[in-house]
């Protein structure tokens, strides 16, 4: 008899679709949200873009790393793709509006288009290697 994961994966998805309707409930109504001073909400996402950017340099360096086995070209293109998106990432870290100007005066604009960039990259390294 042969194990499907297809159903288990099915009603995986079904539970977090139904966890997540009282919360996209909770952030439509206006007087529960929060109003968070710049510098707070700097010092959050600079601790949350570090934590990607790690989490994506290390996805990189596991995937380099293998020089005693055979690599196949997926990964080692996945492993540069996340690479990319680590200095990306990095570049929109320090590109962000109350962060000290990065060659040109920061803004939302170039900071959004860094961040994007990641993200097109660490997708593409994923579509790549499937």
């Amino acid at each position: 008899m042969r194990f499907s994961i297809y159903p288990l994966l099915r009603a995986t998805a079904k539970i977090l679709l139904l966890a997540s309707v009282p919360l996209l409930v909770w952030q439509d109504m206006l007087h529960q949200q929060m109003i968070i001073a710049q510098s707070d909400f700097l010092a959050g996402h600079s601790m949350m873009e570090t934590y990607v950017i790690i989490v994506s340099a290390l996805i990189f360096s596991t995937g380099y790393g293998a020089h005693e086995t055979l690599r196949s070209v997926r990964s080692v293109i996945l492993s540069y793709a996340f690479l990319a998106a680590a200095l990306f990432d990095t570049v929109h870290f320090l590109s962000y509006a109350g962060m000290p100007d990065l060659i040109s005066a920061n803004s939302p604009d170039k900071a959004i288009l860094f961040g994007l960039c990641s993200r097109f990259a660490a997708g593409m390294g994923l579509l790549a290697y499937v």
